[in-house]
């Protein structure tokens, strides 16, 4: 029997016991519910085997769960929804037990213990008391922001508002939101050194998007939590990035609706650049045309205790204009004919979003032992914004004025979601889901960028102008997206074990199509014609990943005080390109592009390790630790990059030397082609298949905590904890075509400047450049840099956290996260032997953070939230242009791209600073609410005043990377304090 067919068996065999026939559960809960366990004992102490346990909320539609303890006492319910329980326990000869008011949200596991003594059934002993704050089994971190926290705090209802939330978490500066300014923009962060492309998006359990595609934003209105799993997360994830859930609202037996509406334009906004800022080249900030927000809730029973619908409906976005020069203004001289860019004061960029979401969920109870879920959610969203600035994992800056900018339209975004679950016994549990999500994404030039105009990047500011030119996403494109998400599990929980075997699944496409006008794009510096990049168009990809599966099995066992959380996952991956054929172009002929498998085929055992000690055996202290493996989120980025169209060369530079500056380049002013295999039929780009191929061979990265989460009293909890993460199976490309050797030692002299190490003027030694006759030689190979010597990647990190409820409905939550990384590549000798920062370290300084959040109740009916951030500041890259002329001398010859032309403008980009050394002073950000609540009949309005950036704080988010005149100029500061007026309706 062949080895695809045995795998396929496998997998076949695996889904067969997931969705039928095995056992298991989540670590006691699944990514939309939580669990409610603990211990029986009697009166003496002794434990209580064979006693009823019933856990009963509003938020079930099926009424009650139950369980029997087993022979320890103990006893687990899991898959509950979100929402406020009472657990009873029941056993003949003793008097029935009940708890109430246990609070539950996703992802937790509450722990509700009985004492239960001698008595009739008819007696009823009940307690209530405050709801426990320290999970005392399971060992993941996370923060769970529930419907209530969204009402009441003033903070965006979007990942970048999360991550305001969360611990640990890094979004880039220029994301900052303030009151809205931001329009929800769907930014990825990471937590505790992950990777933000590591962060997967879930609604209902189901994926909508991983690896950076973030084109879906969740409707909050129809949310009624969402949890964000951090670190330690258990068998049933893959990635090792956050991992958020929206949680859908089910309905009810009672209707129940919810309206929002707030608005803000730009009276209600305060001006924040002062002296300083305009002193740097910032003479205006990012002030507000309109942000808006406005829709409606509604649930309720369609038949009672059977069938229940919620449809929520969100309309919602921001207009304002951008700050700085440097592409913060139409061109004004923007004809055919004119190639420089000259800002329009008169004209301040801006940028536009709008979206919509329509979604309605049906929750079905179709049987007494079978619940059904569909849901259907519809948006069209569109990101008209005229400019764009981007920044990459160097923190290196590149702007495009308006005409080069991009209007994003999404439409359709449709996501179909459907659930079962079936707890076939008190033991037994069987659930399955099927996501669909498709979404097509259009990217067109603005209406002052017509196909005649060329893209220009001056070299001096990295602003790009006049239009846009790219082969990638950021283009002018055209994309689909089409994912197929499938999960299955079956568990068995005897109390003391919680037991679960699963399969996850997806199956995802991505087509592109890119535009380039003219099909070149040009390169100045300093207004003066320097290089012409010609691209191999028209050019388009098309890509699938068939199929991604984990097979993971777990346990959760508990023995006294001591649970342990094991688990393993095999995690397959296979990707594809699919063959297609394109039309000739400017400078290549038809191209017939074959169809390419097993681009990446790889195979992965993932282990997760960890326990919880409940310390004093009274659930008020735990002590847990954990140690896990998980793999990258490639999608179908390794897929892309293998397609046929991207293994050849698309796009090669030349050299221009504009002598009759006319802005026209002739054969006669050119150099050679940056690559000789330009436009070729020939692949001379490829990875290596021992890397594509097999086992242990993708990207992962290990996490390991430690922690103490203790109840300092009821309703208040602490929780100190230790995080380290490492990387593994970096890749690099090898040129295979030159070595080292082919290159030549150079030194440069810094320029002057006081903002630079030692004021500038140094020596800058250590640089290399390529010789004439390798610099056209290319035939690279992707591999692991395993073949060229080491390379690591280590963050270790502590956060101190709180947690309370207190008084008559206050709140708390926040605390502190430091943490330092450190990277080191420099015995990793590949081409080059350049080796300038190869020892990075991000400090702890440079990692701190202070976030808190908090509501408390006034008299009259009022309520008074806030969120505060306190976060490090911007750090500094200082790229800069050496030309020619300044490298040759200690070269001792010109540049390799110049080959043997006796006159050559050709520049190369010099590092100035060391990363993580120097940057702008921390920035801080105080938003606050006040709300007035009103009784109408039956409903209560919560009008709302919101003052966001109280401080009128003007922190620098993005500034010139690019060494020159405007270096460190800035250019976005936080928005200016804001005033927001809304309401609420909840009936």
């Amino acid at each position: 029997m062949s080895r695809k067919c045995v795998w396929k068996g496998v997998l076949l065999v695996g889904l067969v016991l997931a969705l039928v026939t095995s056992y298991g559960t989540a670590w006691a809960q699944s990514a939309t519910t939580g669990a409610i366990a603990g211990t029986v004992r009697d009166s003496t102490g002794g434990v209580l085997p064979g006693v009823t346990v019933e856990a009963s909320s509003p938020a079930l539609i099926e009424k009650v769960r139950s369980v029997v303890s087993d022979d320890q006492g103990n006893y687990k319910i899991i898959d509950l929804r979100p929402g406020t329980y009472s657990v009873t326990f029941v056993l003949a000869g003793f008097s029935t037990f009940k708890r109430e008011g246990i609070e539950l949200t996703t992802g937790f596991t509450a722990t509700a213990n009985a004492d239960m003594r001698v008595g009739a059934l008819e007696e009823t002993v009940t307690v209530t008391g405050a709801s426990p704050v320290v999970d005392i089994q399971n060992i993941r971190q996370q923060t769970v922001i529930s419907a209530e926290i969204l009402a009441v705090i003033p903070n965006g209802k979007n990942v970048s508002g999360f991550a305001s939330l969360i611990l640990g978490a890094v979004l880039p500066p220029v994301s900052m939101d303030v009151g809205g300014n931001r329009g929800e923009t769907a930014a990825a962060f990471g937590v505790h050194g992950s990777k933000s492309s590591d962060m997967e998006w879930f609604l209902d359990g189901m994926g909508i998007a991983s690896g950076g595609s973030k084109n879906f934003g969740a409707n909050t209105l129809s949310s009624a939590e969402v949890a964000v799993q951090t670190d330690n997360m258990t068998a049933e994830i893959s990635r090792g990035g956050p991992q958020l859930n929206y949680v859908p609202k089910e309905g009810g037996n009672t209707y129940k609706l919810v309206a929002v509406g707030n608005y803000t334009n730009s009276h209600l906004q305060q001006a924040n650049i002062g002296p300083e800022l305009e002193a740097r080249g910032l003479t205006r900030g990012t002030p507000i045309q309109f942000v808006y927000e406005y829709g409606a809730g509604l649930g309720g029973p369609i038949k009672k205790d059977r069938l229940w619908f919620y449809t929520g409906h969100r309309w919602w976005g921001h207009r304002n204009n951008l700050g700085g020069l440097i592409g913060g203004f139409f061109n004004k001289t923007q004809g055919l004919n004119e190639w420089l860019y000259t800002p329009d004061l008169d004209r301040p960029a801006y940028e536009e979003r709008w979206n919509q979401d329509n979604n309605i969920r049906f929750t079905w109870q179709a049987a007494q032992k079978h619940k059904i879920n569909l849901a259907w959610y519809y948006q069209d969203n569109c990101s008209c914004f005229n400019n764009q600035q981007t920044t990459d994992a160097a923190g290196i800056s590149t702007f495009r004025a308006p005409e080069a900018g991009g209007l994003q339209h999404q439409f359709p975004n449709n996501f179909y979601i459907g659930t079962w679950n079936y707890p076939a016994s008190n033991r037994f549990l069987v659930e399955a889901g099927l996501g669909v999500y498709n979404n097509r994404t259009v990217v067109n030039p603005p209406p002052e960028a017509t196909k005649a105009h060329i893209s220009v990047t001056e070299l001096s500011t990295s602003l790009e102008y006049r239009s846009r030119a790219s082969l990638s996403a950021t283009g002018y494109t055209f994309r689909k997206r089409h994912t197929n998400t499938a999960r299955g599990s079956a568990s068995y929980i005897t109390g003391s074990h919680a037991f679960k075997v699963g399969v996850n699944g997806q199956y995802l496409s991505y087509d592109s199509a890119v535009s380039i006008n003219q099909d070149v794009s040009y390169a100045f510096n300093r207004g003066i014609p320097v290089q012409v990049t010609q691209y191999a168009t028209p050019f388009k990809t098309d890509v699938r990943v068939k199929p991604e599966i984990g097979i993971y099995a777990q346990d959760q066992w508990t023995i006294d005080k001591l649970t342990l959380n094991l688990g393993m996952r095999f995690d397959m991956m296979k990707g594809f390109s699919a063959g297609y054929t394109l039309p000739a172009g400017p400078f290549v002929p038809a191209r017939t592009l074959p169809r390419v498998d097993n681009v990446p085929n790889w195979k992965d055992w993932t282990p997760r390790l960890g326990g919880a000690y409940d310390l004093f055996g009274n659930g008020r202290t735990a002590v847990k630790a954990a140690l896990g493996k998980f793999v990258e989120g490639a999608q179908t980025d390794i897929a892309l990059a293998n397609a046929p169209a991207n293994t050849y060369v698309n796009s090669a530079t030349r050299t221009w030397n504009d002598a009759n500056g006319d802005f026209v380049p002739q054969a006669s002013e050119l150099g050679p082609l940056s690559n000789a295999n330009f436009g070729g039929t020939r692949a001379v780009t490829t990875w290596d298949p021992d890397l594509l191929n097999g086992w242990g061979k993708r990207g992962y990265n290990w996490q390991a905590s430690a922690s103490v989460q203790h109840e300092l009293r009821p309703g208040l909890g602490m929780n100190v904890a230790y995080f380290r993460r490492w990387f593994g199976n970096f890749r690099v490309t090898d040129n295979v075509l030159i070595s080292p050797a082919d290159y030549d030692p150079y030194c440069i002299t810094a320029p002057v400047d006081a903002r630079l190490p030692g004021g500038g003027g140094n020596q800058i030694c250590g640089l290399y450049d390529i010789r004439p006759a390798a610099f056209p030689l290319s035939q690279t190979v992707t591999t692991l840099v395993n073949e060229f010597g080491d390379q690591t990647e280590v963050f270790d990190g502590v956060d101190v956290s709180v947690s309370a409820r207190f008084g008559a409905g206050g709140l708390l939550s926040g605390g502190v996260s430091t943490g330092r990384t450190v990277t080191d590549n420099c015995n990793a000798l590949v081409d080059s032997p350049q080796k300038q920062f190869c020892h990075g370290v991000n400090p702890f300084s440079g990692q701190t953070q202070l976030k808190l959040t908090g509501a408390y109740p006034l008299p009259g009916s009022f309520q008074f939230s806030g969120t505060f951030q306190n976060i490090p500041g911007l750090s500094y890259v200082a790229t800069y242009v050496a030309t020619n002329a300044q490298i040759a001398p200690t070269l001792g010859r010109n540049l390799g791209a110049c080959g043997t032309r006796p006159v050559c403008t050709s520049t190369t980009i010099v590092n100035l600073i060391e990363p993580f050394t120097q940057s702008e002073p921390r920035i801080t950000q105080l938003d606050l609410r006040l709300s007035r609540i009103f009784r109408i009949g039956m409903g209560r309005l919560q009008g709302q005043f919101d003052l966001y950036n109280l401080f009128n704080a003007s922190p620098v988010l993005s500034q010139i990377t690019r060494f020159g005149p405007v270096w460190l100029q800035p250019t976005t500061a936080l928005g200016g304090r804001l005033f927001k007026f809304g309401a609420q309706y909840d009936f």
